[in-house]
């Protein structure tokens, strides 16, 4: 089974690229680009990382 990541950024070529390399490294991934479609999912108890990006928009990754 593989181990779950989630990626909470904003810049979407960022995001992007942490994605595909996580991917790359065996990694389960699911990624958004705002605090609103993150937070729908913060209940997920599959995930066993979360990288948040500190400024998102009007949010913050502390939130």
């Amino acid at each position: 089974m593989k181990k779950v990541i989630t990626i909470v950024e904003d810049e979407k070529d960022l995001n992007e690229l942490v994605k595909r390399y996580l991917e790359r490294e065996g990694y389960e991934v699911r990624s958004y680009l705002t605090y609103d479609e993150a937070s729908q999912h913060t209940n997920d108890d599959d995930v066993h990382l979360w990288i948040l990006d500190i400024m998102l928009g009007d949010k913050s990754g502390f939130d």
